[in-house]
């Protein structure tokens, strides 16, 4: 039941939801990887069993840190991709560089992610993969086309990878959270917060914990056949 003995990677380890995720896997008895890129995490933030500071736009990077976690069992039995960054500004003044750095570590690291993880699971023929998205990804937000282009690009490959990985028994679906509290968010002007309180039928922001276990669940035995999906962390309506 649940993840008990199953090999985990979660990129972005160290932020809110990467690291709720590794607390509520190592509760389920997984062995997890974590990466985190400049913000190293105590071990009672976040108790993965390797934890690598990888820069997720780098390939070779990414290669190195699944070849480390391979070597636990020979086999990756799920993987999360949850590491992120924010550059936010108008469209009309965004940078050059702040545009390629938030679609490079978020579409590209999840690429990356994705692709180096294929050929063991592939091999054993199973594995779950989970995407992290947004609801910017979907509606978009003020100040982020950045970001929201972003996210909804990585929903587009979270679909086609699925098409692609159904015949290997590889699920891979996104999960999509709601304004939540974080290092990302805890610069948001009070407007915003209010604006995301104010979407929500239920009047609350996003909850970490919440999601990990939404997430659990789907990386578990007890959830199958399911692929090519997005699910909502939070109470808006859409």
């Amino acid at each position: 039941m649940g993840l008990r003995g199953k090999t985990l990677l979660v990129t972005g380890a160290s932020g809110a939801i990467g690291s709720a995720i590794v607390r509520a896997a190592k509760l389920q008895g997984a062995w997890v990887a974590g990466t985190y890129h400049t913000h190293r995490p105590t071990p009672q933030e976040c108790p993965a069993d390797l934890l690598e500071a990888v820069d997720v736009r780098l390939k070779p990077s990414i290669v190195q840190w699944v070849a480390k976690s391979l070597a636990h069992n020979g086999q990756i039995d799920g993987l999360v991709t949850a590491a992120g960054n924010v550059q936010d500004r108008t469209c009309v003044k965004m940078t050059d560089a702040e545009w390629d750095d938030v679609l490079q570590t978020h579409l590209t690291g999840t690429f990356h992610s994705i692709q180096a993880v294929l050929p063991p699971m592939q091999y054993h023929r199973l594995g779950k993969i989970i995407t992290v998205i947004s609801q910017a990804g979907i509606h978009g937000r003020f100040g982020q086309a950045n970001y929201a282009a972003a996210k909804g690009a990585i929903l587009g490959l979270t679909r086609s990878v699925a098409k692609e990985l159904g015949e290997w028994g590889i699920e891979v679906n996104a999960i999509c959270p709601g304004f939540t509290p974080s290092r990302m968010t805890e610069t948001a002007p009070p407007e915003a917060w209010e604006r995301a309180r104010s979407a929500s039928a239920m009047g609350m922001l996003g909850d970490a914990e919440v999601l990990a276990n939404l997430t659990l669940w789907l990386l578990s035995d007890e959830c199958r056949g399911i692929t090519g999906q997005i699910f909502y962390a939070d109470s808006r309506i859409q």
